[in-house]
């Protein structure tokens, strides 16, 4: 037993304050008129306790009963019942002061596991005294020991980094918790999960480490090596059975690799051990601090607020554990082989603290890190206490030793031998990992970080008052009353009715007038279904909106319920759908259900893996997505309705709902939030519908968000788009800021630029003038990102007094019909250029079991990557970039815009090849295109398109077609054409005309295909389904499948060929003659001059290099 009181008495009183501080964190807000002994007395034992609370209130009181057991006198009963008395009159208090604190939750459970968390530690202090064996075992260990006094030091170390690897110490021989600890060693066994170059670098510098302190504390002995390596693989496969942890490939591989590496070591003198220990140890720290988080990709600033990010949860637990087992191992290594003075370790002491800071600081600056002053005093403190201790010296504390067997000297003996062997296995052991970790070539399984594992959000500004979701005050109350009353009488009238939202609405409005028994039993009978946004949300506001209308019970019911329901969406986010940030469904709206739930519950029960859930989920998951798509610039993947029911419902609702509960202001610091306005003007077109942009049906569907986005930002254009009712009424839910017709202007679009590019998602829109008869103009080249989404990287569109060159085909009959996956998806129905290998025919693999291959069309278009090919939807932003190789369809590209001409020059080749290409495999396809350069050029003034390609193919014979598609039959001459479409008086468009001139190739054959029969024609099969597409195409507005395409093909078979298509814009009845135009053919660049009353000339690069126009 420890025999230096002082110090222990000392360790005790700042453990327990420690207590007291992470109990009551963060001291403040107290409410002297909430508790007391009334509300100590009425303590319940509650229905539910997370498991996460459960480990960390019986824990943390462990240390507690361990330092009280050792330090309190007498025999060992009477010591574990002073202990346990004392540990439970703390908690007792403790629970006491949580009544005062709003937002904190004492219950029975937080007293019970406390006590016995404390009576479990002084019952280990009894055993380390009374228990015969463990006695026997530390007399051994003494025994052992190179020197006394500080081997005592290198034992504590070794111990903690034991108990570092079992925290939180709860073994489980469920069969589910076993294969839970197995789960990753065997994605690497049998699953094809690729080994972790960072994850074994990790833990054999922490293995190298611990087996250098072990050998520099242990006395050399024969077989001490093995039995080494061994403990060690030991405390690692102890980590099965204990509650959320796993025993890895990589630990495996490294504890293996130790045995070779410490019967090398064991030959070492204790100086050279220790330095490397010390090397070890420094490097395993510094690779941990800074390494990138595998599903993370914010930064963050330093928190300076002691133990906000480690309290109330294992994981921040476990990181103090592991941060004090190495500063204690350092403490080891460091000390000093003779007596030095104070100022030797102040100075060292001065040495540590600016290394740490400055890796803790330096954690600001990488992804996914937490810079936390707790991690910098931590581990000065372990460090101080450590080096300071007084460990005893062997006239004192050194037990006696029995004889042992004689060991074969270590030193006298020639190991060249065994060296060589060492080296060699180690070096055939680390070349295995390296060769198995780049093994695979599909990508590692990727799941969302497990909740236990995430530390406690940093919520400085959170809201615990209630409402905290945005609810009408009593300003928007009366402004409704005053100049909108049939607003009330509507919701009055719904309520009776029995619509929920407004009977929540009219109880906070008009208090009184709900029966609240009769909601409260209504909101408790919901049964989740789908994705369940329908229950959660009316759950949600109920509980925050009329929190000071329910009684205790009442409110007490409801939380638990709402608690019930955000285990439904996390299930329904995380597992049960596994939805993606990317794709429409997580928008409408189980995520801002999931939030509702998060922000109206967090901090009134002791239960917080929603709000970790959600935090991270919000910050790490959906706000890099949001930055990755949106770029710079505002913009969206999806088309059509998805943006309505997707995007355009949770671009305003989730920022809002968040700054409102947290004060953090997304909306100032997020400038794609900001430009997703411009992107709703700029997507509509002059007739008034949207873009045709992937999977859509319906192009003229409002975008919920518009109007309450607009108005925060007093965006006129977009506010006027949106067209909000003119008297006041919320225009976000579920309340947001009241619609201001002052912000109604149909002038004010005017005002803005002739285009915008969207730099997310590669996206060009630009127009002549913001007149109904303006020209239209889309090209798009950006990567991919899964979700409706189709093949479609470098196509342009042409819009002027109606749709002249369109995106074909339909979203249909329905979702991967034939006419879906063989036509319209490809790249065949847009306006592109095709390479085809007639071997292309790898057919899709079947998506279910029992299922046959099904052959899709060869359109010889671009690779098959997003929905509806196969591969699951990217999770997260780091999911994305793992598949990368993938989704990538862009490399470089260039854009610029001046007064009169927008342009953009892309490199697509990544849209058609990578490095699975040629491979046999379906999505990757066959290696057809070696490069392939699109440039595309707008003069906004003259109305003239310039299309210019340069395609490397694999092999001439492999077919090259250039592609325009559109709805009426195109007229050709020579190398001339003309595409008409008709006025539309409906939409008052006054019908348009593209005529078109194809400068190159030289010998181009210009062909049409389409009419009857042939309107979905690919492959040799015309995608009609029977007359099922023209049914559903006539069914539906505003469909603009077409009908035709002109298809352009070089009359020589070469690798290379260049395209080069003019085209003009003109109105029905003012249709000008095609421009004269003079090409001069460079090696580096192609210039045209088109003559006319005003010429024209530019200049456009053979290589990835910016458009010129000089003058003519």
């Amino acid at each position: 037993m420890i025999r230096n009181r002082t110090q222990l008495a000392l360790l005790a009183l700042a453990y327990t304050a420690l207590l007291v501080y992470g109990t009551w964190f963060p001291l403040s807000d107290w409410d002297w008129s909430r508790g007391g002994p009334g509300a100590l007395l009425a303590l319940e034992w509650p229905a539910h306790s997370p498991r996460s609370d459960v480990i960390l209130n019986l824990i943390v009181y462990m240390p507690l009963g361990l330092l009280l057991g050792l330090l309190l006198g007498g025999a060992a009963p009477r010591r574990v019942v002073l202990a346990t008395l004392t540990g439970a009159a703390l908690s007792l208090l403790l629970e006491f002061g949580q009544t005062f604190l709003p937002g904190r939750t004492s219950s029975l459970a937080d007293l019970a596991l406390n006590t016995t968390g404390t009576v479990l530690g002084a019952l280990a202090a009894a055993a380390m005294s009374q228990v015969p064996l463990l006695h026997g075992l530390a007399a051994q260990l003494q025994a052992s020991l190179r020197e006394p006094g500080l081997g005592r030091l290198g034992l504590c170390a070794l111990v903690l980094w034991a108990l570092s690897q079992w925290l939180p110490f709860v073994p489980s021989l469920d069969l589910g918790n076993l294969r839970a600890g197995l789960a990753p060693l065997k994605a690497t066994l049998v699953g094809g999960e690729a080994l972790s170059g960072v994850r074994f670098t990790s833990y054999a510098l922490m293995l190298l480490g611990v087996g250098a302190v072990a050998l520099a504390t242990l006395r050399p002995a024969r077989g001490r090596a093995g039995w080494l390596a061994l403990a060690m693989l030991g405390v690692l496969l102890i980590k099965v059975p204990l509650l959320g942890r796993v025993l890895s490939s990589e630990a495996l591989l490294a504890a293996i690799c130790m045995l070779p590496l410490l019967l090398l070591l064991q030959r070492f003198p204790p100086a050279r051990l220790r330095l490397l220990g010390l090397l070890a140890l420094a490097a395993f720290y510094s690779h941990g601090v800074l390494q990138p988080a595998l599903a993370d990709t914010s930064l963050r600033s330093m928190n300076w607020v002691l133990l906000r990010g480690h309290i109330h949860s294992v994981h921040g637990l476990a990181n103090l554990l592991e941060t004090i087992w190495v500063f204690v191992a350092l403490a080891f290594v460091l000390s000093p082989r003779r007596p030095r003075g104070r100022s030797f370790w102040l100075l060292q002491g001065l040495g540590l603290l600016i290394v740490v800071f400055a890796l803790e600081w330096y954690q600001q600056y990488v992804p996914g890190r937490h810079a936390d002053i707790t991690d910098v005093l931590v581990a000065l403190a372990a460090w101080a206490m450590a080096s300071r201790w007084r460990w005893g010296d062997s006239a004192t504390t050194t037990a006696p030793a029995a004889p042992a067997r004689a060991a074969r000297p270590v030193a006298g003996r020639n190991y060249r031998r065994e060296v060589l062997l060492a080296l060699a296995l180690v070096s055939a052991l680390v070349v295995a990992a390296r060769f198995l970790a780049g093994s695979t070539d599909d990508y590692s399984p990727y799941n969302l970080p497990d909740i236990d594992s995430l530390a406690a959000p940093e919520l400085p500004g959170f809201r615990y008052g209630h409402p905290r979701l945005p609810a009408p005050d009593q300003a928007d109350i009366e402004l409704i009353e005053q100049f909108n009353p049939a607003f009330w009488e509507r919701h009055r009238r719904a309520a009776a009715n029995g619509e929920l939202y407004s009977r929540i609405l009219m109880a906070r409005v008009e208090p009184g007038a709900v029966d609240l028994a009769r909601l409260h039993r209504d909101l408790l009978a919901l049964q989740f279904t789908g994705r369940g946004q329908q229950q959660t949300k009316p759950l949600a506001v109920a509980y925050d909106w009329l929190h000071a209308s329910w009684t205790d019970s009442q409110r007490r019911q409801l939380r638990q319920r709402l608690e019930q329901a955000c285990d439904y969406q996390i299930d329904t986010i995380r597992n049960r759908l596994a939805l993606s940030p990317y794709n429409v469904y997580l928008y409408n709206s189980p995520l801002q259900a999931l939030m509702m739930a998060a922000v109206a519950s967090h901090g009134d029960g002791a239960d917080d893996r929603c709000m970790r859930f959600t935090a991270d989920y919000w910050r790490n998951r959906v706000l890099p997505v949001w930055r990755q798509v949106m770029g710079d610039n505002g913009g969206w993947h999806e088309g059509g309705e998805y943006v309505g029911i997707g995007i355009g419902q949770a671009i305003y609702q989730l920022p809002a709902l968040w700054r409102q509960a947290t004060g953090e202001d997304l909306f100032q610091g997020e400038s794609g939030i900001r430009g997703f306005l411009d992107f709703a003007i700029y997507r509509t077109r002059p007739d008034g519908t949207h873009m045709r942009l992937g999977d859509a049906s319906f192009f003229n569907r409002s975008i919920p968000d518009l109007a309450a986005l607009a108005i925060e930002y007093q965006h006129k254009p977009a506010y006027t788009l949106a067209q909000p009712p003119t008297r006041p009424a919320p225009t976000a839910w579920p309340w947001g800021p009241l619609s201001q017709a002052s912000l109604h202007d149909p002038e004010a679009r005017e005002q803005l630029p002739t285009s915008r590019f969207f730099d997310g998602i590669g996206l060009l829109i630009a127009r002549s003038d913001w007149s109904p008869d303006a020209s239209w103009v889309s090209f798009k080249a950006g990567d991919n990102y899964w979700s409706h989404m189709h093949l479609d990287q470098g196509a342009f569109t042409l819009f002027k007094g109606g749709a002249l060159a369109i995106d074909s085909g339909l979203y249909g009959p329905r979702s991967q019909s034939d006419h879906h996956l063989n036509y319209s998806y490809q790249s065949i129905a847009h306006n592109l250029v095709t390479v085809t290998d007639p071997a292309d025919t790898v057919p899709m693999p079947p998506r279910r079991a029992g299922e046959q291959p099904r052959p899709i069309a060869n359109d010889g278009g671009q690779r098959r990557v997003g929905s509806g090919w196969g591969r699951v939807a990217p999770l997260d932003y780091l999911h994305w970039v793992q598949q990368q190789e993938d989704y990538s369809t862009v490399d470089r590209r260039l854009q610029g815009a001046t007064r009169d001409y927008v342009w953009m020059v892309a490199d697509l080749t990544p849209a058609y090849r990578n490095r699975r290409s040629g491979q046999g495999d379906f999505s990757a396809r066959s290696r057809r295109v070696e490069s392939y350069q699109r440039s595309f050029i707008y003069n906004r003034r003259h109305d003239i398109v310039v299309v210019y390609d340069r395609v490397r193919g694999t092999e001439p014979r492999f077919r090259k077609k250039w592609l325009l598609h559109s709805l009426r039959e195109p007229q050709i001459r020579d190398s001339h054409f003309r595409i008409a479409t008709p006025p539309d008086p409906d939409k008052s468009m006054a019908g348009g005309v593209l005529q078109g001139q194809v400068l190159l190739p030289a010998s181009a054959a210009v062909e049409k295909i389409g009419g009857p029969g042939f309107e979905f024609f690919v492959d040799g099969v015309n995608y009609d389904q029977d007359g099922a597409v023209q049914a559903a195409i006539a069914r539906k507005q505003d469909i603009e499948a077409g009908a035709w395409r002109l298809e352009v093909q070089p009359g020589i078979a070469d690798e290379l060929h260049e395209f080069l298509v003019v085209m003009t814009l003109d109105l029905q009845g003012e249709e000008r003659d095609p421009p004269g135009i003079t090409m001069d053919v460079e090696a580096d660049a192609i210039t045209l001059l088109l003559a006319g009353e005003e010429p024209l000339r530019l200049t456009i690069p053979r290589s990835l290099r910016a458009v010129e126009f000089p003058h003519p």
